[in-house]
């Protein structure tokens, strides 16, 4: 059984020795036909659709996405109704079966010369379907100092402040007019009247204070209406530093990660540039009835042959990757993964769905053939196993090759892309292997901000109070 196929990563990967030979061949779509040929009792001849060769290390990490430009890997349709690439050498029965994640749709005519089997992609549901997806930046935690903050919203702070700015002086005026009229004087207030005490506004200011810090105060109010409003500031200040207390003993010593982009509304309002190779992406986001996909679509760019820039663009957080959610899954394991910890994600809200399945030539009796076999392995879950497997294989390669690069390179250094070796800031989520995590200056340093805040304006207030002394 002749197979035509290119490095088109994960769902086809090879390996070239030094001459430019392929000496490996995996994947979920080879893995694919390769239990075809089992079940049918045929051997595999592979004529591959012409492809630029790279080194193994090379092929590892970006070979999915070289010369010649997708359109024509795949194939193209001239105006005399020949073919190029892989659809080419279908049409001219140079391979009877071909593989590399090709989507079945119609749009470029490829029906008229070949047939497509059923799906086999398993990534959602039944009928299986490929969704095109977006891959965007991890946010970098946030400053470890602003800890502090963290337990409420920007509103909740606004909220507490301002009730703490009413609450002294409210206190004051209730006070004043709870005071009574009568002349009679008792020990440190009137008889009949409120506290003398709470009648100063920077005493009814520090009382009001005192109390949202839960420190007991020693004079309580004398008449009913002030001793209403501060057994419900009691109220009020217990629930608020025990919500505050509580979230902050949590957020003291696990990482709080900014909010990420979830909607394709929000990757809109994001401003994020897009990028992808080829330009169906392109086009199915400008053919969307969704406003915010025909915006994008204006942000597209292709990046054919510059994988490269487009993963620097990417560690940078200002663009973000559009393909299909199993490219973007080895993406993200292969190229955004370093010691464990990811540097990517995919956006949870998809858009056009699309099947993957294998072409035969046009009316090839085995079509029917491949069909039930192939929707045996969708069944069974073995597609889904092979793409797993296909991940963990390249991945094992990766690692391989530049371990040799290490023990070969003269100076001895390692490279910094090394999967070992995670950017400065690659560990996006902080791990405690102890069981309890010890607080360090880190975790504390907001409060020490407090407290350095606090000593220079009681510095400031003592000079201005020496000040007016020596007046």
């Amino acid at each position: 059984m002749q197979v035509t196929a290119f490095d088109w990563r994960p769902s086809v990967m090879y390996n070239w020795d030094e001459q430019g030979h392929v000496t490996q061949r995996y994947g979920r779509d080879i893995m694919v036909v390769r239990g075809l040929a089992y079940a049918l009792n045929a051997s595999l001849v592979f004529n591959d659709a012409p492809q630029v060769p790279t080194s193994n290390a090379a092929s590892i990490a970006t070979s999915y996405y070289l010369t010649p430009p997708p359109e024509i890997l795949w194939g193209f349709r001239s105006p005399n109704g020949s073919w190029n690439g892989l659809m080419g050498i279908i049409q001219r029965g140079e391979a009877e079966v071909g593989v590399a994640n090709l989507y079945i749709t119609n749009v470029t005519l490829r029906m008229l010369v070949a047939d497509f089997s059923v799906p086999f992609d398993n990534e959602v549901c039944v009928p299986v379907t490929k969704v095109i997806c977006f891959l965007s930046r991890l946010p970098r935690p946030l400053p470890k100092w602003e800890r502090i903050l963290y337990p409420f919203e920007f509103t909740t702070w606004i909220s507490v402040v301002a009730g703490l700015v009413v609450i002294g002086p409210l206190l004051y005026v209730l006070a004043k007019i709870g005071n009574a009229r009568l002349v009679v004087v008792g020990r440190g207030f009137k008889i009949g009247g409120e506290r003398t005490d709470l009648q100063s506004l920077n005493f009814a200011v520090m009382y009001a204070l005192g109390i949202h810090f839960m420190e007991g105060q020693s004079h309580t109010p004398i008449r009913r209406g002030t001793q209403v409003f501060v057994s419900f500031l009691w109220l009020y200040a217990l629930i608020i530093t025990t919500v505050y207390s509580s979230n902050l003993t949590a957020l003291l010593t696990v990482a709080r990660q900014p909010s990420l982009i979830n909607t394709i509304q929000e990757l809109h309002e994001s401003g994020k540039e897009v990028g992808g190779m080829g330009a169906i992406f392109g086009t199915a986001l400008a053919s969307s009835t969704n406003p915010y996909l025909q915006a994008l679509s204006l942000r597209y760019d292709v990046y054919n042959g510059r994988i490269n820039v487009l993963y620097s663009r990417m560690r940078k957080g200002d663009i973000v990757i559009i393909a299909g959610l199993n490219v973007l899954r080895y993406m993200e394991t292969i190229e955004f993964t370093h010691g464990g910890a990811r540097e990517a994600y995919v956006i949870k809200e998809t858009f056009s769905p699309y099947s993957i399945g294998l072409i035969t030539q046009r009316g090839s009796p085995l079509k029917r053939k491949f069909d039930v076999f192939i929707n045996r392995m969708v069944e069974s879950g073995l597609v889904n196993y092979w793409f797993l497997e296909s991940l963990r294989m390249a991945k094992q390669e990766l690692h391989k090759e530049k371990k040799y690069q290490l023990e070969t390179n003269e100076d001895g250094e390692s490279d910094d892309t090394s999967d070992d070796a995670a950017s400065p800031d690659a560990e996006l989520v902080e791990v405690d292997y102890a069981g309890v995590q010890s607080l360090g200056f880190e975790h504390l340093e907001g409060f020490f901000f407090i407290l350095l805040v606090g000593y220079v304006l009681s510095g400031v207030a003592f000079v201005f109070e020496r000040r007016a002394n020596s007046r």
